[in-house]
């Protein structure tokens, strides 16, 4: 029970900040009209404790701190999200994104619900795979493309965005292939214990891997081939513990990536921006130049919650809302904001270390790795220390698809946390 209380109470905290937020960006907007703005703090509010009494009243031992953690991230997102979208007179958007908490919670308690025994994933590793390539393969058929990327399926005004959850997909087929093969590989590929299945296991294992990654440069997704590669080569490591692949995989990526960066175009111009966004603040660089500078005048305690000026960046409510977030919250937001997420972040791998089989400790270690690997790259990716690759930051970034994704991911790893000991 003391860990019941420790959630409440964080929660409690979440969701007083989230009203005080929400106080503070009417006030620093000169008390603006906002018509659909306490609706959406109610909408939240709710799904909030929806979320949280669902996983106090249903199993009290399993993992109880990731739900406020990811409340208090999607607070932290959606309040800027408000901002950005009121300088835009977009007033629907706000309701419309706390509509989509709703729905992550909704499949959060569904995934909860029909995963009794998370361990039966491992018996459909292939189907699981096959649909990850089946909904990726899609994209490239049928996908709208963007900012030189095919992401998205539009039905009507509606857009799913497919990678979010095959990236799913991807880390229970790599957690049960690796279980199932880790030991015979872990010997080496020339010992002759490992024998022809060590070898048959590889083969496979690098075909469907270079299956997915082929998809992606395809469809022109390098920043989601990267983040399936961080994936791919930290599991290899957790399952075999054999650097001298995991060094192979990175040469061969970055010989693929100099060739994608050869034969794209978009890819060469944020290479360039990366470079010197300065050479071109006007057009090419612009993003980036504009995102610089919200950093850069945040500074240590920000401008103040409605008081920068976060519209001047395109994307600052998504690729670029880190940016967004350290003008009006500075320095210590930010550190505030990256803090939660290691948070959140280290109580998945604690889920990781305890499971009670392999597959659970390899498959808790995958999610958490995608929350910090995707964490990493739009971060460095905002702050100059990379290209910009386009991925979301999670529980942060606006899009419902990304939200939906990894309140699943969440759900998975309290399963997982609620069958340790048994």
């Amino acid at each position: 029970m003391k860990t019941v209380g420790q959630s409440a109470l964080a929660q409690l905290i979440v969701s007083l900040l989230l009203v005080c937020g929400a106080l503070l960006l009417n006030w620093g907007l000169d008390s603006r009209d906002i018509p659909q703005l306490w609706p959406a703090v109610g909408v939240l509010l709710a799904s909030y404790w929806v979320g949280w009494g669902f996983t106090a009243l249903y199993n009290s031992r399993a993992e109880m701190l990731m739900m406020p953690l990811s409340s208090a991230l999607i607070s932290v997102g959606w309040l800027e999200i408000v901002r950005y979208y009121v300088s835009k007179a977009q007033l629907d958007v706000p309701l419309r994104e706390a509509w989509h908490v709703s729905a992550g919670v909704g499949a959060f308690i569904i995934v909860a619900l029909l995963l009794r025994d998370y361990r039966v994933l491992e018996g459909y590793k292939y189907i699981v795979l096959l649909l990850g390539v089946l909904f990726q393969f899609s994209l490239v058929l049928i996908g709208s493309e963007s900012h030189g990327a095919r992401l998205w399926i539009t039905v009507g005004s509606t857009g799913v965005q497919p990678f979010e959850f095959v990236k799913i997909l991807i880390a229970v087929f790599l957690a049960a292939y690796l279980r199932q093969f880790s030991k015979w590989i872990r010997l080496g590929i020339i010992s002759p214990k490992a024998g022809r299945l060590a070898r048959r296991a590889l083969l496979v294992l690098g075909v469907c891997m270079g299956a997915a990654e082929g998809l992606l440069v395809l469809q022109k997704d390098l920043g989601m081939a990267l983040l399936l590669f961080g994936l791919f080569t930290a599991l290899f490591y957790v399952a075999t513990g054999r650097k001298d692949l995991v060094a192979v995989g990175a040469a061969l990526t970055s010989a693929g990536a100099y060739i994608c960066y050869s034969y794209f175009d978009h890819v060469q111009t944020r290479v360039e921006v990366w470079l010197d966004p300065f050479s071109d603040p006007v057009n090419k660089g612009f993003q980036m130049f504009q995102g610089l500078y919200q950093l850069a005048s945040g500074g240590l305690d920000g401008t103040g919650l409605g008081l920068g000026m976060p519209y001047c960046t395109p994307d600052g409510d998504s690729d670029f809302i880190f940016n967004t977030i350290g003008e009006e919250l500075g320095l210590i937001g930010l550190a505030a904001l990256i803090l939660i997420i290691i948070c959140l972040c280290s109580r998945a791998f604690r889920i990781s270390l305890l499971a009670n089989d392999s597959f659970g400790t390899i498959l808790a270690a995958g999610l958490a790795i995608l929350w910090a690997w995707q964490s990493l790259i739009v971060m460095w990716g905002c702050t100059k220390m990379m290209p910009m690759t386009g991925v979301t930051l999670p529980f942060v970034s606006r899009g419902g698809s990304s939200l939906v994704a990894n309140y699943i991911m969440m759900a998975i790893l309290w399963r997982i946390s609620w069958q340790e000991g048994e």
